[in-house]
């Protein structure tokens, strides 16, 4: 099984940040292939089967962005459509199944998300969409090397319960085991 496939098996926020930073990634290498398989591939797999299957998932891929007109910037549909579900599954939560657990945990990300909005060039976004681009964007600075300050980091922690929890419900919604 690919990486990305255990990655979304077993938690969706996670593989929404991984296929983010796969769609940057293979933006870097100019969505060329040979490049690709040169720098990035003998990292992931070793065998000659793994080799071509993850070949050919970038190959989907990189065809995917570039049918989708997604080759500078954007998500690819797929993952647009999972960000959907999420936002779906918060508001379900939230105004028909009254999660009182959940309920709190939004609560208190609340002001920390109507502060990340406010410093956001996206202010039309979903507060779900909000708390991945946040997430995302520590990840780049983390990359970089960038410092973050204690109270960033408060906030970074309130995204990720928003999204943990959401991520194991999702899981649930995914099995029919949540009950709406």
């Amino acid at each position: 099984m690919l990486l990305a496939e255990q990655i979304k098996e077993n938690n969706i926020a996670e593989y929404v940040l991984y296929m983010w930073q796969t769609e940057d990634l293979v933006r870097g290498f100019d969505l060329n292939i040979d490049s690709i398989e040169a720098n990035v591939i003998p990292q992931i797999a070793k065998s000659d089967e793994d080799i071509q299957a993850v070949k050919n998932w970038y190959l989907q891929l990189i065809k995917e962005l570039r049918i989708q007109g997604k080759t500078q910037k954007g998500h690819c549909n797929s993952i647009i459509e999972i960000l959907g579900e999420i936002n779906y599954l918060h508001n379900t939560l939230i105004n028909l199944m009254q999660d009182g657990k959940y309920s709190d945990i939004y609560k208190n990300a609340l002001p920390y998300l109507e502060d990340f909005r406010k410093h956001s060039q996206e202010e039309e976004v979903s507060d779900i969409h909000l708390c991945f681009n946040a997430l995302y964007g520590k990840l780049i600075l983390k990359l970089k090397g960038d410092s973050i300050s204690e109270d960033t980091e408060k906030a970074f922690t309130h995204f990720r319960n928003v999204l943990g929890y959401l991520s194991v419900k999702y899981k649930q919604m995914k099995a029919g085991q949540l009950n709406f």
